[in-house]
């Protein structure tokens, strides 16, 4: 059995924190349109395994951001319009524009 004196445990503790950084953190950002217009001022979500929705909406120009402490494999809604999007520590860029598809709603990646 190895026994450490406090202040190696102390400087180990420290090194372990430094090393292992962070939490990851994902950024998703874009633009919805609808008719070639801006989708202004809509609720969406993102929705990603093992975690609550996360609510926002886009702005007056149709855009919007996501920054969650997740990555992989998510989903964007837009009321009952979904896309798929992957996450990962770099930012990504999802353009969407909503349409109707096959008599339902539908996010369509541009």
């Amino acid at each position: 059995m190895v026994h450490l004196s406090e202040s190696r445990c102390v400087a180990l503790t420290a090194i372990l924190v430094a090393v292992s950084g962070p939490a990851a953190a994902a950024t998703i950002y874009g633009s919805v349109s609808e008719r070639q217009l801006p989708a202004a001022n809509r609720p969406m979500e993102l929705v990603c395994p093992g975690q609550s929705p996360i609510r926002g909406a886009t702005d007056e120009h149709g855009s919007y951001r996501f920054t969650v402490s997740a990555v992989g494999s998510c989903i964007v809604r837009m009321g009952p319009a979904e896309a798929p999007v992957i996450l990962s520590v770099n930012p990504a860029q999802y353009n969407f524009e909503l349409r109707d598809a096959g008599g339902h709603r539908a996010l369509i990646q541009r």
